[in-house]
């Protein structure tokens, strides 16, 4: 009996998501929607079956600094959150543009309604490479090129290998890179028996292109003797033509594409109909079948003999040719066009989850997504701050020892004035005590004394107050003002860094967040994807580097005025008490004994 509830909880660990992949070998994860109508738009669905979803990282969406530099680390997990998807990593540049490509092969795409989801695991720095890019294709689809490939010809993609033979340069494309034309060069494909097709079978080709300058020219052909397939341009308009026994035929005359601009083109054969797709739209048919074909094509120009030239060369960039020996249809292209294409808005990332310290709640978003100047604007502000607390303190701790200490001597200072009576100042004792001196140490009222007391040491004594000559008087003043300066810049010293901390603060913070703001669209420029979630992490993020700048200035500006207030009663007591003791001195004794000389005793 004990067996069927072992067995219930058997059967629940194995349908939990959370113990196929979510563990603590993988530090994050996000989950991603394809295909996701917009809120409000009819749930309209169209199912698309196997095809393969282009996911681009990007700042703004991802943050590089946790995966692996190569991003080897990737594993992309069907909605289960059980089956692990097969994918290809065309691009992951972690440390300059921070852009990543990857072709995700989802089994089972479904546009419209909720979409179709999956997940992006990372941060796993023991995993080991696991794209397979061959993989993430299905067996009707004979040829591939990326173009990609720095410094070597364009490479097949698929499991077949159809390498390609190029003169054409690689420039950047609309996916990662592309193949730039001239008019002059081209990328010859070389026959192959996966490539080529009899007569009246079914084929798709598809590929990205952007003229530049001319507007005419092939964008790829296909030949065999005279039999002929064509897709290219004239005058801006695409076409496709097919040459064969029963004659010539090319599809009728569609608006002008702009130049300067990426575009989707497709042709799809499918028994004695052939059909034209620009941008996933019919754009004319062909009542023809395909002629035979043995597979050798060229891209960006067409096919000629060795040695011989065309003047029929296209201008501009491809990208992204596909071949496939089946008959796809619209939906496939529209995959393709708002998934890759500068619309870019097929697929959607909710936020990262994280088992990390930063937690999944929104600071964890803006700590995950900050840039490495963010962190040095945040970790300047994070020094700053504490020293303009540290001085706040230490300065507060100092007026008030400043502050007891002078209440204390000046009340000591009025009662030995009282005692004295009409002997005038210079009968004034009780101020030699010890005691007395240790409690009045940091008193600046006290210092100033000092000095007034050397400096009638100098001029004979106490006994000569009230019989100092006006130039006596006037020495005396300046150095008890000499004092004063002196006991001022005591005060005010340190002072500054508040000054800098509240005018800085917010200066260095916004530099963090225009550089962040800069970066995160840059980011976003590069992998085309322009929706909210892309942008809004990376704004979040840059706009942390001004709240770190105003989290400085703002607590030293409070601090900074309310030291400044209690400098000036503290500088305003010191000329009050400066003014009534060299009063007292001009004074002098008005009768009595002369004192005992007051120096040594108020050392």
């Amino acid at each position: 009996m004990r067996i069927v509830p072992l067995l219930a909880v058997f059967l629940l660990a194995l349908s939990s998501p959370a113990l196929a992949w979510w563990d603590d070998a993988w530090a994050y994860r996000m989950r991603v929607v394809v295909g996701a109508a917009p809120d409000g738009a009819p749930a309209e669905l169209v199912d698309v079956g196997r095809t393969r979803v282009l996911v681009r990282l990007h700042q703004g969406v991802f943050n590089f600094n946790t995966a692996k530099e190569d991003g080897s680390d990737l594993r992309f997990v069907a909605g289960d959150d059980r089956t692990p998807l097969k994918f290809q990593i065309e691009r992951f540049d972690s440390l300059v543009d921070q852009v990543g490509l990857a072709w995700v092969d989802v089994s089972q795409l479904t546009i419209g309604g909720g979409g179709t989801a999956f997940y992006i695991y990372w941060g796993n720095k023991n995993a080991p490479p696991a794209a397979e890019a061959r993989a993430t294709f299905d067996t009707e689809t004979v040829l591939a090129y990326n173009f990609g490939e720095d410094g070597v010809a364009p490479r097949d993609s698929t499991g077949y290998a159809t390498h390609a033979l190029s003169t054409a340069k690689r420039d950047d494309g609309l996916v990662g890179f592309g193949q730039r034309f001239d008019g002059t060069t081209a990328v010859r494909i070389p026959a192959s028996p996966t490539l080529g097709w009899d007569a009246g079978g079914k084929a798709t080709i598809s590929l990205w292109f952007r003229a530049e300058g001319k507007m005419t020219g092939v964008l790829y052909q296909a030949r065999n003797g005279d039999d002929a397939l064509t897709l290219g341009l004239e005058d801006g308009v695409p076409y496709l033509e097919v040459v064969s026994a029963a004659g010539t035929q090319r599809s009728e005359p569609d608006p002008a594409v702009p130049a300067e601009s990426w575009r989707h083109l497709a042709m799809v054969a499918s028994g004695d109909i052939m059909t034209l797709y620009v941008d996933a739209v019919p754009r004319g048919s062909l009542s023809a079948t395909l002629p035979a074909m043995t597979g050798a094509a060229t891209l960006g120009n067409k096919v000629v003999a060795e040695g011989e030239q065309s003047s029929d060369g296209f201008i501009g960039l491809v990208d992204n040719l596909r071949v496939s020996k089946a008959a796809r249809g619209a939906a496939w292209f529209m995959v393709a066009v708002r998934g890759e294409g500068p619309r870019s808005d097929l697929v959607r990332f909710d936020v990262p989850e994280e088992g990390s310290v930063f937690g999944t709640g929104h600071f964890g978003i803006i700590a995950r997504n900050l840039t490495h100047d963010a962190w040095a604007v945040i970790g300047i502000c994070v020094v700053m701050a504490p020293l303009t607390w540290w001085l706040f303190i230490s300065k507060t701790l100092y007026l008030n020892a400043t502050g007891r200490a002078n209440r204390r001597f000046r009340q000591a200072f009025r009662d030995a004035l009282a005692r004295a009576g009409l002997r005038g100042f210079a009968a004034i004792d009780g101020l030699d005590d010890p005691a007395f001196r240790r409690q009045v140490r940091k008193s600046s009222l006290y210092h100033s004394f000092r000095v007034a007391l050397e400096e009638l040491e100098i001029r004979g004594g106490l006994q000569r107050a009230g019989n100092l000559s006006d130039p006596s008087l006037a020495s005396i003043r300046a150095a008890i003002d000499a004092q004063l300066t002196f006991e001022g810049q005591k005060l005010n010293r340190g002072m500054v860094l508040l000054t800098i901390a509240i005018a800085g603060g917010p200066f260095i913070g916004l530099l963090g967040t225009v550089i962040g703001v800069m970066v995160t669209f840059a980011a976003v420029a590069a992998a085309g994807d322009v929706n909210v979630n892309a942008i809004a992490p990376g704004i979040a993020a840059a706009l942390a580097a001004t709240v770190a700048g105003l989290g400085v200035a703002i607590p030293a500006l409070f601090g900074y005025n309310y030291l400044l207030t209690r400098i000036r009663d503290v500088t305003a007591d010191m000329r009050v008490f400066t003014d009534e003791l060299v009063t007292r001195i001009g004074e002098g004794a008005i009768g009595g004994a002369a004192p005992t000389p007051m120096l040594k005793a108020a050392e």
